[in-house]
């Protein structure tokens, strides 16, 4: 939800959001000093996500049990919901503004008033969620857990499960889940054995997988035009069966959407990568680590 005229970058650590907007970037490529402004936004606890609201006058974070939401231009409260019983792990404004949709360990997603922080309606995934999307013609909800679910936003009924995980996998399957643009398809980051990119068809069929094996993928993101994706999470350092280690080679991959080719992988990190954005135009990749060094 950033504008092409704009760059939003947003930090969530310890219990504070960091935000700062910088202006339009002129042709040299320096944006107006006088166009910067950082406020900083305090909550109660680690915040897990953010998600700027798609006309920027708003922002939601969520930690621990409970989401928030503020008003970017003063970092003022608006609103709080408790209605999770654990750990949000994500959230996601619809495409209209005009609710959020959060989602946790607690295995429920529930869709809510940003202004009042009213619930509206709840989905009950019965296991633990991780990942969540919003089709961008607000329709349609996918949640990622050890399986895929698709759900109808406007109703709470739920269409399809998809079978995304291994069974003989400890982690999950659904880790990192993104509609891509055509609205047709999602591409899935999975953290098990049988592969780490996925892009599922809406109707159940699984269409490729890309990079299969090597890695353990906490998120996941979809170019504006659909033919790039990038994935954040570690490589793991196993025999393949039962021992993981989450820090083995902190790791972004860059997949093309189309063939399923791995283009590129960003490394260095010392912390597990869980967040990843491109930029509109695809040309910039930001993955966030979760190294505290």
């Amino acid at each position: 939800n950033m504008s092409s005229s704009k760059f939003v970058h947003t930090v969530a650590a310890a219990g504070a959001l960091a935000q700062s907007a910088v202006g339009p970037v002129p042709s040299g490529g320096k944006p107006a000093p006088q166009e910067t402004a950082v406020d900083l936004i305090v909550g109660t606890g680690p915040i897990a996500a953010a998600e700027l609201s798609p006309d920027e006058t708003l922002v939601a974070t969520a930690g621990e049990s409970v989401a928030r939401v503020f008003e970017t231009a003063t970092g003022k409260p608006v609103a709080a919901f408790a209605g999770h019983k654990q750990y949000i792990a994500r959230l996601r404004f619809a495409p209209d503004g005009n609710s959020v949709v959060s989602a946790g360990w607690d295995g429920v997603a529930v869709q809510w008033n940003p202004r009042s922080g009213q619930e509206i309606r709840r989905f009950n995934a019965g296991e633990p969620i991780e990942s969540l999307d919003i089709a961008s013609d607000g329709s349609q909800l996918l949640t990622g857990g050890k399986t895929a679910r698709l759900w109808d936003l406007r109703s709470g009924a739920m269409l399809k499960t998809f079978e995304v995980g291994d069974p003989t996998s400890p982690v999950g399957g659904a880790d990192g889940i993104a509609f891509m643009p055509d609205g047709k398809s999602f591409a899935v980051g999975s953290s098990n054995y049988r592969g780490a990119v996925q892009i599922w068809s809406l109707d159940g069929k699984l269409l490729r997988s890309a990079a299969d094996g090597g890695y353990i993928l906490r998120a996941i993101c979809v170019s504006a035009d659909g033919k790039l994706i990038l994935a954040g999470g570690s490589g793991f350092a196993s025999d393949g069966k039962d021992a993981f280690d989450f820090q083995s080679a902190p790791t972004a991959i860059l997949i093309d959407a189309q063939t399923g080719a791995l283009l590129g992988k960003l490394a260095g990190y010392k912390g597990e990568v869980n967040a990843v954005a491109l930029s509109p135009d695809g040309k910039l990749a930001l993955p966030g680590s979760g190294n505290l060094e």
